[in-house]
């Protein structure tokens, strides 16, 4: 036994009960007593009063009698009479109550109005107090308290002795709930354990029975209970309160017997048809539902789906009973686990149940083995010694009359003897063993002479778990219009806990802040409290939030951590522009405006905040995203064989974003190009514009990387852009020297566009440029001014800029940081830039800007000067129905082979890349050009 344990709970009980009645006991009332102390007034003889015997109870606070040898039928026919409450006649229900007291009875000085239960509003029972708290349920589940009634306000109470309550945080018996039994004396809690202080919001009031250990199982018939001296029964099903008593009259079951209402199955009977029992305290659950022979075997998640619905009822639940007591040996298998599950979830199971069909030795592990295992009150509600399916105990061959008595006899002695085994009800269904056939047996004659003892025990009670859980992990949105974040999220603790924060961390910093308290619901339903919180952020980056829940003073709960991008991202008709602002090197969605196809994005420099290690920029292709693409997945990507990156600061990176495979003539002298190119690697890559730019044209071209949704590993790339002309560039990844994998072929998306200005609508210039004069290379930072083609410096308002290298003149892998942009009064003028080269490489070339520095290139989009904001879009999506089509050469297709008549003729993918003429090609589409002209055809 854990003694420490009983020990520890007998002292917290200890501090909370009103001081015990005295006791006093006689066999016989000869004479008028009047009771004006606080006793028990015991009379033990079968007859207890004398013709001339009386008692009256002057003490209606605290004083009771109790006919030890009289149940409460005998009582109520006979000896009621004897009784006086303050000098008048005692009437059951009326001016008292008469309840079983083990074998006997109990009269408590109750009148009909009687109110059992006293709250108050401050601990030590001050402050408001309201005690008009009825029995019965609101359909067969806990009461919710209203504000008189002083819901979330109860911090200290008292209940009067011969009642039960059972209060819960959330309404109607939802969350954390805990019986209070007030058997032997008042209760008194002059505070309440924290998970309970000034959070009540559901209460059930019950009639508590004294009932004694032995009751009858699978049987509830009036003879065979009243034969038995059984205080307790059940059968299958959900038993009836008019089987006790209806308009003073019994039926059924008589006053003498508990009558167990019996949850069989999910959902049978169901919970609330259950709960509406209300002259029963306790509900039987689940019937051996291991037992692949019962007519309904159930799995350990059945059940749990559907307990909190039992724990509403407010009852005292006993646990699913074993299969022949097989599901507890030593401490192990399906009760134990049930058992686990129930208390890390902070719920309530009150009472272990057993099925027992044992020889007799087994009898004594129910107080050496489970009760230290389970740790709660032990119900037997079918036993019998040996099991007929097993031919052993009494079922064994030979047996005798004389042996089943006395072993059965044995049995008993040791279950009286165990203070741990609440009740047990004898299976009297087998063939052999009977204690009732029509009439009591001679077993049946010792059982109902035997006195089995109280069966409820204050020091083998079990409290509920405690249990505080974290919050659930919050979904987070990002609403561009209203530029508003929105969190939304569950917490199963109700208002357990003190107080809910919202955290943020802010872009950029490692620091959690505290940017919201959101007030504390009671739980109002099987599902969790649900949340939300919404905040206005404009400055883009990454954030990240977390809840924190406040507990037991400054204990802390906290979600897992969500993040959203804030974008700023901005739309002009196809075109799409913004920043993003990262302080970690995992991916990120980003969203943007709907597109019915999957738009390409490109990325531009990335700051310089983390100088340690370089960084690429990689887009991912999103899974599924082939249609309603209204986001994008993204990550800064450091190099990995050297200095690693720890992110002390968030990088920022502008992105544009334009619809795919597009060719677009913005005026008569810019055109702009939209497309992918397939199959690049380490290797040089021709690329050949679907469309070239007039003679002398030489277009700036900034790509990206856009890595296949699997490619999560890989090492990072950079993209490089050289060579370029008028129809077309050549493109090659490069990464570390040092990484020795194969060079898995990817994908890479372009803008090309035509050096120049023009307004593209809603207030917007889109500037295309390069800078010629001042190559970027070597150690530092390099100021790249904007120019124009004519080599005049420009100034830009608020600018969205998505640059790269037009050249590659250093061999190392490189990539290109910015470190800020320069401005004066006019505007944004420069761009400080610093290369930043591979340090596991062998080249030996010294990295030298005037020697072998790259040259930048940019698209540009700020303010428009002249604009109003209203203007209309120029950007629309024309795809290959852009190319112009006056072409001066013949083109046909037959069979996949693509014929053409014409000089310096070439045929290209709609991906960009070169494919021979006259050969067959697979289906799809593909542009013919003699490098002036060109015409797109379909293969079918």
């Amino acid at each position: 036994m854990n003694i420490r344990f009983l020990l520890l709970t007998v002292f917290l009980y200890s501090v909370n009960l009103f001081a015990g009645n005295t006791i006093t006991s006689v066999e016989q009332v000869s004479e008028s007593i009047t009771l004006t102390d606080d006793v028990d007034y015991v009379i033990t003889s079968t007859t207890p009063f004398t013709s001339t015997g009386s008692v009256n109870i002057q003490n209606t606070e605290h004083a009771v009698v109790i006919l030890k040898n009289v149940k409460p039928s005998k009582t109520i026919s006979s000896y009621l009479k004897y009784i006086r409450i303050n000098g008048a006649t005692a009437q059951n229900n009326t001016n008292c109550q008469v309840k079983v007291y083990a074998q006997g009875a109990i009269i408590f000085p109750y009148a009909s109005d009687f109110k059992p239960l006293t709250c108050y509003t401050e601990p030590n029972f001050g402050g408001t107090s309201y005690n008009d708290y009825a029995e019965g349920s609101t359909g067969g589940y806990m009461n919710t308290l209203s504000t008189a009634q002083l819901n979330n306000q109860i911090r200290s109470f008292k209940l009067k002795r011969g009642y039960m309550v059972t209060f819960a945080v959330g309404q109607s018996g939802w969350g954390y709930s805990r019986c209070f039994i007030a058997d032997q004396e008042d209760l008194e809690f002059a505070e309440l354990p924290n998970v309970l202080d000034g959070r009540i919001s559901s209460f059930r009031l019950f009639k508590w029975w004294n009932a004694q250990k032995k009751g009858l199982g699978s049987d509830t018939r009036m003879a065979a209970n009243s034969a038995l001296n059984s205080s307790w029964c059940y059968d299958w099903g959900s038993g009836t309160d008019t089987n006790h008593q209806n308009g003073g009259t019994w039926y059924g079951n008589d006053p003498d017997t508990e009558w167990v209402p019996n949850h069989i199955y999910e959902d049978y009977p169901s919970s609330s048809t259950c709960g509406n029992r209300q002259l029963s305290c306790h509900m039987k659950t689940n019937n051996e539902p291991r037992n692949g022979a019962d007519d309904h075997p159930q799995d350990l998640e059945t059940i749990l789906n559907n307990w909190q619905n039992l724990m509403r009822t407010g009852m005292r639940l006993c646990s699913p009973s074993s299969w022949d007591g097989s599901d507890y040996w030593n401490g192990t298998g399906f009760i134990k686990g049930f058992l686990e599950e129930i208390d890390a979830r902070g719920w309530r199971c009150d009472i272990v149940d057993a099925h027992c069909y044992w020889n007799d030795a087994n009898f004594g592990y129910l107080q050496s083995l489970w009760w230290p295992s389970m740790r709660r009150p032990i119900w037997i509600s079918e036993w019998i010694w040996g099991a007929s399916w097993n031919g052993n105990g009494c079922f064994a061959e030979g047996q005798t009359d004389e042996n089943i008595y006395n072993t059965t006899v044995s049995i008993l002695n040791t279950l009286n003897n165990s203070p741990a085994v609440e009740r047990y009800a004898y299976w009297n269904s087998e063939s052999k063993g009977h204690i009732y056939e029509n009439g009591l047996t001679a077993l049946g004659e010792y059982y109902a002479s035997m006195e089995s003892g109280m069966g409820y025990n204050k020091a083998y009670e079990f409290i509920p778990t405690v249990v505080y859980n974290k919050p659930s992990t919050p979904t987070i949105s990002y609403e561009k219009g209203t530029s508003t974040v929105t969190l939304n999220w569950s917490d199963p603790n109700g208002d357990m806990i003190d107080e809910i924060r919202v955290q943020c961390k802010l872009p950029g910093t490692s620091v959690w802040k505290d940017v919201a308290t959101v007030s504390v619901k009671d739980k109002v339903s099987s599902a969790d409290c649900y949340y939300n919180y919404s905040e206005v952020i404009t400055e883009p980056g990454l954030y990240y939030y977390r809840i924190m829940d406040y507990y037991e003073g400054t204990k802390k709960l906290t979600s897992e951590d969500v993040a959203v991008t804030v974008t700023s991202s901005h739309a002009i008709g196809q075109l799409q522009y913004g920043q993003l602002k990262i302080a970690d090197s995992e991916f990120v969605i980003t969203d943007i405006e709907t597109q019915t196809a999957a738009p390409h994005v490109i990325t531009g420099i990335i700051s310089n905040k983390n100088t340690a290690n370089g960084i690429t920029n990689q887009v991912q292709a999103q899974a599924g995203r082939t249609t309603d693409c209204s986001s994008f997945k993204f990550r800064f990507y450091p190099w990995q064989l050297t200095t690693p990156v720890t992110f002390s600061g968030a990088e920022s990176a502008d992105f544009m974003i334009l619809p795919a495979d597009t060719v677009m003539h913005l005026n008569d002298d810019m055109m702009l190009i939209s497309q992918k190119a397939g199959s690049i690697n380490g290797s040089e890559t021709e690329i050949v514009f679907p469309e070239a730019f007039p003679d002398g044209v030489i277009p700036v071209v900034v790509a990206q990387q856009k890595a296949s949704s699997s490619q999560t590993s890989a090492p990072p790339v950079t993209v490089k852009v050289y060579d370029i002309t008028n129809t077309g560039f050549k493109v090659k990844l490069v990464r570390q020297e040092g990484v020795t994998t194969t060079f898995a072929k990817q994908t890479v998306n372009y803008f090309a566009a035509t050096p120049g200005q023009i307004a593209v609508g809603q207030g917007k210039l889109l500037t295309i440029g390069r800078n010629n004069n001042t190559p970027v290379g070597g150690s530092g930072a390099i100021s790249v001014t904007l120019t124009n083609s004519n080599g005049e410096t420009m100034h830009f308002t608020n600018p969205i800029i998505v640059a790269g290298s037009q050249t590659n003149n250093y061999e190392k892998a490189s990539v290109f940081r910015l470190r800020n942009i320069l401005s004066d009064t006019d505007g944004a003028y420069a761009m400080n830039i610093r290369r930043q080269t591979d340090g596991t490489s062998t080249v030996t070339t010294t990295d030298n800007a005037n020697t072998n520095g790259d040259y930048i290139g940019w698209f540009i989009i700020s303010d428009d000067p002249n604009g109003t904001g209203t203007e209309e879009p120029i950007i629309v999506p024309t795809g290959i129905d852009g190319i112009k089509n006056n072409h001066g050469f013949n083109v046909s297709v037959d069979k996949g082979i693509i014929y053409a008549n014409g000089k310096n003729l070439r045929v290209y993918s709609a991906s960009g890349l070169q494919v021979r003429l006259g050969e067959k090609q697979p289906k799809g589409l593909y542009i013919v050009t003699d490098g002036k002209q060109s015409v797109k055809v379909q293969v079918k």
